[in-house]
């Protein structure tokens, strides 16, 4: 097993709540196993879900987990932590009433630095988009229709998201993009 396989199994042990979602997912992916970016977007999506419905008693002892192993972590493991976890917690809160603040106090000192410098990413990037210097192009599951999709054609992520019915699809796509506030 990985170290970031290693750091999933740890992280949500901490969480019970996510165990039989788990099984779920795991039946779906059945016989391979889904990776660990998709397991940390899964993961990500029920924590910030976990907040919306106001229980968080698993948030400490996971959150004090994620920060073991990024203390200890090799580049894979903090990578792990840093785009499956945050980005995605970040992403997708995003998409929410609650913003992505709400989940600081549980963040450990290395995990709030690794939770910062995915801020920073994002910072920059919608600096270079308000310059002009980042071309966003259409969603790639768009590719084949790239002349008359509704992001070539102007319409806003939020006006697509609408149209989503699918929730798997759409906690894709919300994790990919981040709504600006």
């Amino acid at each position: 097993m990985s170290a970031s396989s290693e750091c999933f199994a740890a992280v949500i042990s901490d969480a019970p709540g996510f165990e039989s979602r788990w099984r779920d997912v795991l039946a779906r992916w059945e016989p391979e196993y889904p990776g660990d970016y998709n397991a940390m977007l899964e993961f990500a999506s029920y924590l910030v879900e976990q907040y919306q419905v106001g229980d968080t008693s698993c948030f400490a002892a996971v959150f004090a987990k994620v920060e073991h192993c990024a203390q200890s972590g090799d580049w894979e493991v903090l990578n792990l932590i840093s785009v499956g976890l945050f980005e995605n917690i970040q992403n997708l809160s995003s998409h929410r009433p609650i913003g992505q603040a709400v989940f600081l106090r549980w963040l450990g000192p290395k995990s709030r630095q690794l939770w910062d410098n995915m801020n920073e990413v994002w910072a920059e990037l919608a600096e270079l988009e308000r310059q002009g210097r980042l071309v966003e192009k259409a969603p790639w599951w768009q590719f084949w229709r790239r002349s008359r999709s509704m992001v070539a054609n102007g319409t806003s992520l939020d006006t697509m998201l609408q149209n989503v019915t699918n929730p798997d699809l759409r906690r894709i796509i919300e994790s990919m993009h981040r709504r600006r506030r």
